[in-house]
């Protein structure tokens, strides 16, 4: 099992980075919205998270396992905080952004200084599954928004449906995963094992959805 978890993470770091490097052959695109042309700094987040669970999986210089939950966590806030800028910018004309704004002051202000405050000795995945929540809501708002209004768009060759679709599929597989982790860990290793294996699973989906976005906005442009 100890070498299936060490495959789905391999297989993952390079999903991750094929990931970024197409986010960042979009990035000049002018014709498309900031926060698609910004988009490259999530995969290099995941990307160097995903450096550090190889590190830990491999014990790479017998790295300390504290000191890489500490920096996990610190990644955590940042990886929410980058979706928030992406909200707020995907819904800055949209009857929905107060609902947005206020989705977001719950969880920045209200339970992501919880978990820190009192997690500080637990394991990163609380802090995960709880910011999961934040990041599914609002792709259920988004989803919400968008069939809603009925938009004359080819989802099929939409990139930010793609990548939110990746994004919502992550967060619906991976939060239950995460919140019950410390469960699994204290009763029964081999289940969390397994979990853990599935979340990382799920994160390559999403990333595979990504690069569907990605080939969306690069065929867009070859088109023109």
């Amino acid at each position: 099992m100890v070498n299936f978890i060490k495959t789905v993470v391999l297989i993952g770091t390079v999903v991750i980075f094929i990931s970024f490097v197409l986010a960042l052959c979009i990035r000049k695109n002018k014709n498309i919205p900031g926060y698609l042309r910004n988009f490259y700094l999530y995969p290099f987040i995941e990307l160097l998270l995903s450096f550090l669970t190889v590190a830990l999986i491999l014990d790479l210089h017998k790295f300390q396992h504290g000191y890489a939950n500490g920096i996990e966590k610190i990644f955590s806030v940042i990886d929410f905080l980058f979706w928030a800028y992406f909200f707020l910018e995907l819904f800055r004309n949209s009857t929905f952004k107060k609902t947005v704004k206020i989705i977001l002051v719950v969880f920045i202000f209200f339970i992501i200084p919880v978990v820190l405050v009192f997690s500080l000795h637990s394991l990163n995945y609380d802090i995960v599954g709880y910011t999961n929540i934040g990041k599914c809501i609002l792709c259920i708002v988004y989803f919400f928004s968008l069939f809603t209004g009925l938009p004359n768009v080819n989802l099929k060759k939409d990139p930010t449906f793609w990548i939110l679709s990746g994004v919502l599929f992550n967060t619906t597989i991976s939060t239950p995963i995460f919140l019950s982790i410390g469960y699994f860990r204290s009763n029964n290793i081999f289940y969390m094992n397994n979990m853990l294996a599935i979340g990382n699973i799920s994160i390559i989906i999403m990333h595979l959805l990504f690069i569907k976005g990605y080939l969306c906005i690069i065929q867009q442009r070859r088109a023109l």
